[in-house]
């Protein structure tokens, strides 16, 4: 019998399919929203935890997110070097001070944009894409960059193994690549020389051992029996 696992969620977007769905928000004079996404995707943060970010908690290199604004309740430490530190520094450049956000509209909140987003997913031919995926291909890249699975669960968050697995962060493409690996494993396999021993040559060698052993067993019998006038006593 084969167990459906629950809650498993579906959608991915790779790197180029990102970028251009970027430059599509840009074009869309939606800057904020495709900085917010450039986020989500380097972090594997929600949406919600994106847009509510702050100025304050980024200091230093690193971005603090507090437990009130996470799913697990745990403060969560975001190192900033790379894009997301070039992402980052964009932001601040573009900081507001009545503003608390680091993405912001004009120094209001973000909050409503799924017509902007639909939009630009349609005119990269995207449709049905979901911001939440955005988490889910964010894990799939980590994986892809051969970071350990308790490294991307610690990044993005995710308490047990289960949880993170429901993700379902293997696609096909992930699928295609074990099968091209199996078979030049194969082929390599096949080509290599075959060296074949006759089961009579085995009995032979394993008889040879065996009867090398037992004369080993033998002198160390046969000194062990020592003469007793060639023993010397041993005084206290």
């Amino acid at each position: 019998m084969l167990l459906a696992e629950d809650n498993v969620r579906e959608g991915f977007i790779d790197p180029p399919e990102f970028a251009r769905l970027l430059e599509e928000l840009r074009a869309r004079e939606a800057s904020e929203i495709a900085d917010a996404a450039e986020f989500a995707y380097l972090t594997c943060l929600r949406r919600g935890n994106a847009l509510r970010i702050e100025d304050g908690p980024v200091t230093g290199g690193s971005v603090r997110l507090p437990g009130a604004v996470t799913k697990n309740k745990k403060p969560l430490p975001l190192v900033l070097t790379g894009q997301l530190l070039d992402l980052v520094a964009r932001r601040w450049r573009l900081r507001v001070a009545e503003c608390p956000y680091v993405f912001h509209r004009s120094g209001r909140a973000i909050r409503d944009f799924r017509a902007t987003w639909g939009a630009a997913c349609e005119a990269v031919g995207l449709p049905g894409l979901l911001f939440h995926d955005l988490r889910r291909s964010a894990a799939r890249n980590y994986r892809r960059a051969q970071v350990t699975e308790d490294v991307i669960m610690r990044i993005g968050g995710w308490k047990t193994p289960s949880m993170f697995r429901r993700y379902n962060v293997v696609h096909e493409r992930d699928l295609t690549e074990a099968g091209e690996r199996l078979s030049a494993f194969l082929t390599g396999a096949a080509s290599a020389p075959t060296t074949i021993v006759s089961l009579a040559a085995t009995r032979a060698v394993r008889r040879g051992v065996q009867s090398k052993l037992r004369g080993q067993n033998t002198d160390i019998w046969a000194d062990s029996t020592l003469d007793p006038a060639s023993q010397v006593p041993i005084s206290s």
